[in-house]
């Protein structure tokens, strides 16, 4: 069958690796940029609680102050992080999205698998899906794993400190809490922004070639020490979206399948699309059903998981 005419013929100069690397430093990139900014609004929350929480001379958090603690409620911290930061971090996050898509697509063209990403971008059908599924994620991840969570960690302590602690020990709980709210965001966040790296990689692919019959999918990424065994049993290979669609990378919980999700929470794995003509060019193999049997049969080990 001939190449669409959105396809480029033949692969580009440029290693498949060193196009995937560059892809997954762009959601590297936004990651690093959201810790520091939830670095930057954890002290800003230390800063504003000494401002509410007025001690006596014995450190004890007064009468009034007592009860003016307790009145807080949720959507009263939520309020206070907003007022700190915490939207705009939210809105710088999503506004790294863009280059996540666009490295997403730039791979693709440089694989070969199609001529010009910013038109496969732009098409009515990538953008429709782009924008509901940051609709989704801005609720499922910005809300239930970070503004959330952080709110009620420090209503909790608020809280529980009103009712006998001292200003000092309100400092200290609320500084350990934050720093478990932030480790298990940045671990969403990594996940999230990967997922979203993947989706839109699929859903560009599936614009340009919808029944996959020229377009394979090839799995990258490092093999180093931290390598899932799932992860192990692909990376390097080449597989059809039947295959794809068979694999099962075992992980429950809010993950799903790996064509969006690769092998997991923190994987750091991506598919890419390339012409069936140029798989041999970038020296990758065709996969086997034997392959995803083995990267199922791994992923289903407990003793095996657990890595990325």
């Amino acid at each position: 069958m001939a190449r669409p005419a959105t396809m480029r013929a033949g692969p580009a100069a440029e290693s498949l690796a060193d196009v995937l690397d560059a892809r997954v430093k762009v959601s590297d990139t936004a990651t690093a940029w959201l810790d520091g900014e939830l670095v930057k609004l954890a002290d800003r929350v230390g800063d504003e609680l000494g401002r509410l929480v007025q001690a006596g001379p014995s450190g004890k958090v007064g009468d009034a102050t007592r009860a003016q603690l307790l009145r807080h409620n949720l959507q009263d911290v939520l309020d206070i992080l907003d007022d700190l930061g915490m939207d705009d971090a939210r809105q710088g996050w999503f506004a790294r999205h863009a280059a996540v898509a666009q490295a997403a697509a730039a791979s693709l063209e440089a694989s070969g698998a199609l001529d010009d990403a910013d038109a496969a971008l732009d098409t009515q059908a990538v953008r429709s899906a782009i924008a509901a599924h940051l609709g989704r994620t801005e609720e499922t991840f910005w809300d239930g794993k970070v503004a959330r969570p952080t709110a009620e960690r420090i209503l909790s302590e608020l809280h529980r400190q009103a009712l006998g602690g001292t200003l000092d020990d309100l400092a200290a709980t609320i500084e350990v809490e934050l720093g478990i709210t932030r480790a298990q965001a940045l671990t969403e966040a990594r996940t999230s922004i990967a997922e979203f790296d993947r989706f839109v990689a699929e859903e560009v692919a599936l614009e340009v070639d919808p029944t996959g019959s020229e377009l394979l999918r090839y799995y990258g990424g490092p093999t180093d020490a931290l390598l899932r065994p799932f992860c192990g049993e692909l990376v390097g290979l080449v597989f059809t979206l039947e295959q794809v669609a068979s694999l099962n990378n075992g992980q429950i919980g809010g993950v799903g399948g790996p064509i969006h999700f690769g092998g997991g929470y923190n994987c750091r794995h991506v598919w890419s699309a390339v012409h069936r003509d140029d798989v041999s060019a970038f020296g990758a193999t065709l996969g086997t059903a034997g392959n995803v049997a083995a990267a199922n049969a791994a992923a289903g080990d407990p003793g095996r998981r657990g890595k990325r």
